[in-house]
């Protein structure tokens, strides 16, 4: 009886437990088969939105860049010799092409730009370019290309840099 009891119990083991650890298996890899290809999806997916985020952000920079380069105002700020404060802060203040994108563009925290002109006063959106400034790479790559484009943007929490010379508009 005993060992009939225990062929039972082994013909049951054998025929029950053998089956649901088969399937089992077969479901944890199949399961885990199609986490790693959901994930896989997202990725992608998140990689086509950074992609189109970045894509939108360069444009946006170009928008920018080309405002700037063709605004009368600021060249005239930068190659303007000022004789008194005075005058700087009138044609600051003539000057709001800036403010206006800072404040129409939320992901814009800041918009400098820098030039060679020495009559000007720092204002943290007009910058003298001091020594520092003009030994930076950027800098250096900016004055080269004489008023062409070339992608670089510098960016701390949103601040664009932008140079303009004192004859040529350079960013």
């Amino acid at each position: 009886m005993k060992k009939t009891g225990r062929s039972f119990l082994f013909a049951f083991g054998t025929a029950s437990l053998l089956p649901i650890l088969f399937i089992g298996i077969l479901l944890t890899v199949r399961m885990r088969k199609m986490a790693y290809e959901q994930s896989l999806k997202e990725a992608k997916a998140e990689i086509a939105r950074v992609e189109s985020r970045i894509e939108e952000t360069l444009q946006f920079i170009h928008t920018i860049e080309n405002a700037a380069i063709s605004d009368e105002k600021i060249k005239t700020v930068m190659q303007t010799a000022f004789q008194s404060p005075l005058e700087v802060f009138h044609s600051y203040s003539e000057n709001n092409l800036l403010n206006k994108f800072e404040l129409t563009y939320s992901d814009i925290s800041d918009i400098r730009i820098y030039g060679e002109n020495e009559t000007i006063l720092d204002n943290m959106d007009y910058m003298k370019a001091t020594s520092e400034i003009k030994s930076s790479p950027w800098y250096q790559k900016a004055i080269a290309l004489k008023g062409k484009s070339f992608g670089e943007y510098y960016s701390t929490m949103g601040a664009i840099g932008l140079l303009l010379d004192s004859f040529s508009t350079t960013i």
